[in-house]
């Protein structure tokens, strides 16, 4: 949305707020104010500029349904999330309101390249500002300073031009229910329902303001009230016009120079008219509005194109993967490309869902048979859960409750134990299994390498099982050891990066064990580790490893297991019988 000021008749943009979230929700969760405007005259600004002040409000939410957060805000009692006072259009200035709220974004490319645009850092958790062209030069007009909004456009793409919603309504008085108060903002009406349907998706094409106009504070006439004096001329042209003409008397309060305004458009990645499936109506071409139905649809694209991006160690450091909605059964283009991506970085772990809701257990074996990958754990049955947003009982596969519980086990333990099991591997949120296992069926998954979800009477929905999809035999076919060495690779990565460029001298070698072998040690006394042994010498070092401009080390590591099978031996002994020690 373009803020505006006018020069004469002439409407000139001045700058765009533009929600850091790129989806159609955040358009439902904020909204953008502009108060406390003041020419450079009245607050002796040695620039020539004039200031303002932005706030970030939350959207009243009680005409809103399906909201992920509730706020009762009005003007009365605004809900702020964020204030910056005293912003400017000078680009010199401190103050400059690209400085103070920031500027900065990122595209990415078609080959995964990250593309940061803008200036200034991002200090507001919630916008960032694009300032006009014309505006951002120094050498423009200083008296330009923001007193009103372009017009919204429709969600309804009409070819005449004309929209077939009611026309965008304005607060164009600070008289509510026939009382005055300074505190009611002007501008987009936020009380009005129909006003609402404007908080939503653009279409790129066709989309018109049609019967909306722009709303300029300069053309609200002020209200006669006991505390103001009658103003019964209204604003024309400029701000600074406006005061010259003594629209504004010394006597009368900023509050009266203040307008608000919401957000819309956004993207969440599928056309706002196509369906969304979710839950157990997935389908191969429907995941939450995205076809990923082959290798070549839209929405297995989207997906590889930002596993393109997570690619990048050095930008984004993570250390597990979980897709919920992508199931190997259906999307397998996606659950191999994520595969793929862990395995590249070797420092992620993934989470995947390998069937439908009602597939049987032997649909679940033959689906993984031919995996192979101790990067990647998958887990059956589906749970149920409580919808958050309305309270309903909802079926979602496992990889929406599985962060938890890696999660918890980490908060609680440590990486290298297992999530699973009675003390971690419980899902307090579950309320039930679409199958409840038999020790029978727990084991057919198991030896399949899928991890069994149990639902015991007395103790609850628990995770028994903590294989990796890894089929042949060794410590990396578990979950808690192939943890362990990602965690062990990211601190030994990121705690060494300092020694790159170093000489290559016994002394940087030393520096290494002195920072590998005490963090190992930890490892160890937490029982992550029965045993290891870190290598950087001249052993390995050798004169054509050095020439080679490489500092060579090699760490010896024996994880500890876990117990997951406890074989107990029963003897009966004869009355009188005595047990050797």
């Amino acid at each position: 949305m373009d803020y505006i000021t006018k020069i004469g008749s002439a409407v000139k943009n001045l700058f765009r707020f533009y929600a850091l979230a790129d989806g159609t929700s955040v358009n439902h969760e904020v909204k953008v104010g502009i108060r406390d405007i003041r020419l450079a005259t009245e607050v002796a600004d040695p620039s020539g500029y004039g200031s303002f002040t932005v706030e970030v409000r939350r959207v009243n939410t009680t005409n809103i349904p399906n909201t992920p957060y509730s706020s009762q805000d009005t003007d009365a009692a605004p809900d702020l999330v964020e204030v910056f006072q005293n912003v400017n259009l000078n680009p010199n200035s401190s103050r400059y309101i690209a400085r103070v709220i920031g500027d900065r974004y990122q595209t990415v490319t078609d080959a995964g390249d990250i593309v940061v645009n803008g200036d200034y850092p991002n200090l507001s958790k919630f916008i960032r500002v694009v300032v006009d062209g014309g505006v951002a030069n120094a050498t423009n007009d200083k008296s330009l300073i923001p007193f009103g909004f372009r017009a919204m456009n429709s969600p309804i793409p009409m070819a005449s031009g004309s929209v077939n919603l009611s026309a965008t309504s304005y607060v164009t008085s600070q008289v509510v229910n026939t009382l005055f108060s300074d505190k009611n903002y002007f501008g987009f009406d936020f009380t009005n329902n129909n006003n609402l349907n404007y908080l939503a998706p653009v279409p790129t094409s066709g989309s018109t303001t049609g019967s909306n106009v722009d709303f300029y504070l300069g053309d609200v006439s002020q209200d006669a009230a006991a505390a103001y004096p009658t103003l019964t001329t209204a604003y024309s042209g400029s701000l600074q016009t406006a005061l010259a003409a003594g629209t504004f008397t010394a006597n009368v309060s900023y509050n009266t120079r203040k307008f608000i305004v919401g957000f819309q458009g956004g993207f969440d990645g599928a056309r706002p008219n196509l369906p969304k499936y979710s839950g157990q109506y997935i389908s191969s071409a429907n995941a939450f509005g995205f076809d990923c139905s082959t290798s070549t649809s839209s929405g297995t694209k989207a997906y590889n194109k930002a596993f393109t991006l997570l690619s990048n160690t050095d930008y984004y450091d993570i250390n597990m993967l979980s897709i919920p909605g992508i199931i190997d059964s259906k999307h397998s283009a996606v659950t191999t490309a994520a595969r793929n991506m862990c395995e590249t970085r070797q420092d992620t772990f993934f989470v995947m869902d390998s069937n439908a809701l009602t597939d049987s257990i032997t649909q679940v074996v033959t689906q993984v048979t031919s995996l192979d990958s101790n990067y990647t754990a998958t887990y059956w049955p589906w749970v149920r859960i409580t919808n958050p947003s309305n309270n309903v009982p909802l079926w979602v596969p496992p990889s929406v409750v599985m962060p938890g519980v890696l999660a918890f086990n980490d908060s609680v333990s440590a990486p290298w134990y297992a999530p699973a099991g009675l003390t971690r591997g419980g899902l307090t949120t579950v309320s039930d299994t679409y199958v409840n296992l038999s020790q029978a069926m727990r084991d057919t998954l198991y030896d399949a390498r899928v991890n069994p979800i149990a639902n015991f009477p007395n103790e609850g929905v628990v995770v028994w099982g903590q294989k990796t999809l890894q089929a042949r035999p060794s410590a990396l076919d578990r979950v808690s050891v192939r943890r362990l060495l990602i965690a062990v690779k990211k601190y030994i990565a990121s705690s060494t990066r300092y020694l790159v460029f170093e000489q290559n001298t016994d002394a940087t070698r030393l520096r290494f064990l002195s920072i590998v072998n005490p963090y190992l040690t930890q490892v160890k006394a937490q029982q992550g580790l029965f045993a290891f042994r870190v290598v950087m010498d001249q052993s390995n070092n050798t004169p054509d490893i050095i020439d080679q401009n490489i500092l060579y080390g090699q760490l010896f590591l024996q994880p500890t297991r876990t117990a997951e099978f406890i074989i107990l031996d029963f003897n009966i002994q004869p009355t009188g019988a005595s047990f050797p020690e």
